[in-house]
């Protein structure tokens, strides 16, 4: 009778997770694109492991979420990122039309903006992969990464992170063993360099995550801790110390490959699982969390004003007065244009496409 109740507990304790909302985890999606954005301005150049974080809550939130339902998965991983997406390269694919000295580096064809619109990895040359959105690459890796999830749970429900992360890894090491010792073909040489990157095997890191804070708010909410309050304040204080350990790496050396997800990639895990557990007991302000709600649009939008004043305004090259004044005006254009852009486009039109998506019941 006694496991009969522990185990009844149990289910009511998970329940309540994954009925939860953790405003940490939308706060660290925040200062991941605020870190995003700081790699980018030249002087300060220290936040590329955002993308790392980014990568990481993805794997984490996405196994989350499927615990409830998985109805219309892909249609609506599309509409959360398509939409904004597709407007931004069309932009740029026009300016490049108009101003195309000012995009000297960006390949505006017809057929690498159909690339681009299908998420078809292309390499814009030296061997870089990105499509007529400089960030969107990422965007490529998480399509793919949703695609596979999409596969994995209509193998098997119960199993899908297990063998999404089979996957995975055998996608990372088949492309790497393939680019080292065999001749690729031209047509699958920009896709094999992505999706053949260890950086997706962060998407893993992100479902183990999910695993460890999963088990630690069992133990947590079946033996309550006697300072929560405490134990919060412990997780944030290390999340913030490992944040600056990846601004600092960031700041003075190239990370890539294997070294990249075994340094960047676990301790982005590890922030992301800090932040978590410290949200299970700290409320924190609206402006953070709205900071999360735009960071998908912040992600996108920053990187063409900051180039923009970089190159005929402030000169981001080195840290002055007036480079610092610049780059506080960009940033804050930026958030407010992003707010916008949150308010009237990822948040009204997903909504209607969303319930549009329900109805009709497209991918279910």
């Amino acid at each position: 009778m006694k496991k009969e109740n522990s185990g009844i507990e149990r289910e009511k304790v998970l329940a309540q997770f994954y009925s939860s909302r953790f405003d940490s985890i939308q706060i660290l999606r925040g200062i991941a694109a605020l870190f995003v954005v700081a790699e980018h301005i030249r002087f300060l150049h220290c936040g590329a492991f955002g993308v790392d974080i980014f990568f990481c809550i993805s794997g984490l939130i996405i196994l989350f979420t499927t615990y409830t339902h998985t109805e219309h998965f892909l249609a609506r991983r599309w509409v959360r990122i398509f939409p904004l997406y597709a407007l931004m390269t069309m932009a740029v694919f026009t300016m490049t039309q108009i101003a195309s000295s000012a995009f000297a580096e960006t390949q505006a064809t017809e057929i690498s903006l159909i690339k681009s619109l299908c998420f078809i990895p292309f390499d814009v040359g030296a061997g870089v992969i990105q499509p007529l959105v400089r960030v969107g690459w990422t965007l490529n890796c998480e399509m793919f990464f949703y695609l596979i999830f999409w596969i994995s749970f209509h193998i098997s429900y119960r199993y899908r992170a297990w063998i999404c992360s089979g996957f995975l890894v055998l996608i990372v090491s088949s492309g790497q063993l393939i680019m080292q010792n065999g001749t690729v073909p031209s047509w699958l040489l920009a896709p094999l360099q992505l999706y053949g990157n260890p950086i997706m095997l962060e998407f893993v890191l992100g479902m183990i995550a999910c695993e460890i804070v999963r088990q630690c708010y069992l133990l947590v909410h079946l033996h309550p801790l006697k300072r929560p309050k405490i134990f919060a304040a412990v997780c944030l204080g290390g999340a913030i110390i490992v944040l600056c350990i990846l601004a600092t790496t960031s700041k003075v050396s190239v990370v890539s490959g294997l070294q990249r997800f075994f340094f960047w990639g676990i301790l982005s895990a590890g922030v992301v699982i800090l932040f978590l557990l410290a949200g299970l007991f700290l409320k924190f302000p609206r402006w953070m969390t709205r900071l999360g709600d735009i960071s998908f649009s912040l992600y996108l939008l920053h990187y063409y004003p900051i180039q923009f004043f970089d190159r005929f305004v402030f000169d981001f090259s080195v840290l002055t007065v007036r480079s610092a004044v610049g780059a506080v005006i960009v940033v804050a254009g930026t958030l407010v244009l992003s707010y916008l852009t949150w308010l009237w486009i990822e948040k009204r039109l997903g909504r209607i496409l969303n319930a549009w998506i329900c109805r009709k019941k497209v991918w279910a």
